[in-house]
């Protein structure tokens, strides 16, 4: 009887047999419809998966239509992830397709339980960053992907084998997060200053600030309907904000093509048990060469190392609750630290940790919306 998985059947690599069982068992979780998220999709679901979940809070415009095959002319204006299921399911019938147009920071964790290995598609570091976090959390693997005109990398995080996204964070990414200030208006009016939005008044920053966009992560984050419903803020400025704060990248098919083949191969190789070349791939496209990277996992990584000393931090006993969400901030780069401790929570900043009753040896909790789960910390006062 015909077999529609045949070929890829007859694959044994080191002794490891293709078993495509596994795979009609399995699924994955794709961050990201955007040109890398469709090809990754598209070679996940010819190959077999029983069931994808995708998540992109995006739609889908003209300039998408040169890279990303899984939308077409008439889907203009649609979320990516309703396109991308219709024509998914349309290749191949037996997969199952699940669509979450929203951000994935609003996904319930118990979503990303379903799935049995997450790729990111996605094009920032603070999203990476989130389902990292995630990864981490639940111990799932994770295949990240990027790419920027002619070059691309794919990264492979096996949490607590390989290293994770804060072993080794990209450089110079961190300082953006290690600032932590009682914030006001001014200072993101005096963030937006260099952008040179002209028709941005101080009191379009004011009301912005007021609504919870008191940075300009938030507003490079922020749904395009969100803004535009805030007065004073039309669709013409609302656009430049973004676009200013967030230009696009550079981005051609055939990268794109390269790269998705390497992350989704890599994904079925961890699903299936195969021997895996490396953590970390990277592609020059001007040359056509391939580099490998092969890293130690940190044993003081603050999410996935396993010295207890790394999940310590040393405060002054007179020291106030903002005093320890500044520490926190510039040791871990979380910008927007709340901290729990026992039933209070969240703590004023202006509370004397003394005076809350915090002892040496006992735990607090961080959350953040940049980390999925809270973060234990023990406290050690000084």
């Amino acid at each position: 009887m015909e077999d529609r998985y045949h070929r890829q059947k007859l694959v044994n690599v080191m002794g490891v047999a293709w078993n495509q069982n596994k795979l009609l068992n399995s699924t994955a979780l794709i961050a990201g419809m955007g040109a890398l998220g469709c090809e990754s999709a598209k070679n996940l679901a010819l190959m077999g998966l029983k069931k994808l979940i995708l998540i992109d809070n995006d739609v889908v415009e003209l300039s998408n239509l040169s890279r990303q095959m899984l939308f077409r002319d008439q889907d203009i204006g649609k979320p990516k992830v309703v396109a991308a299921e219709r024509t998914l399911t349309e290749m191949n019938p037996r997969l199952e397709v699940e669509s979450i147009y929203d951000s994935i920071e609003n996904v319930p964790i118990e979503k990303y339980r379903e799935a049995d290995i997450f790729l990111s598609s996605l094009d920032n570091f603070e999203g990476r960053r989130y389902l990292n976090s995630v990864a981490v959390s639940l111990n799932k693997p994770f295949i990240d992907a990027g790419t920027h005109g002619f070059f691309g990398h794919v990264r492979v995080i096996i949490p607590h084998v390989t290293p994770c996204y804060e072993c080794y964070p990209p450089k110079g990414k961190q300082r953006v997060w290690c600032s932590l200030r009682r914030r006001k208006p001014e200072d993101l009016l005096n963030e937006l200053e260099k952008y040179h939005i002209k028709s941005l008044t101080f009191d379009i920053v004011e009301e912005l600030f007021s609504r919870g966009y008191k940075t300009e992560l938030d507003l490079k984050h922020a749904k395009l309907k969100d803004l535009t419903a805030i007065p004073g803020v039309n669709e013409e400025l609302a656009k430049e904000i973004q676009e200013k704060i967030a230009p696009k990248l550079p981005a051609i098919l055939t990268t794109n093509a390269i790269i998705a083949g390497i992350q989704s191969q890599e994904a079925i190789k961890v699903l299936l048990g195969f021997p895996r070349t490396a953590e970390m791939f990277r592609y020059n496209g001007i040359t056509g060469g391939f580099d490998y990277l092969n890293r130690r996992r940190r044993a003081d990584c603050w999410l996935c190392g396993a010295e207890e000393e790394s999940q310590r931090i040393n405060v002054d006993s007179n020291a106030t609750v903002f005093d320890l969400k500044v520490q926190i901030s510039q040791r871990y780069a979380i910008p927007d630290p709340e901290i729990a401790y026992k039933e209070y929570f969240p703590l004023g900043d202006e509370l004397r940790l003394r005076d809350v009753g915090v002892k040496s040896g006992e735990n607090i909790f961080v959350i953040s919306k940049h980390i999925a789960t809270p973060k234990k910390l023990t406290l050690n006062l000084v």
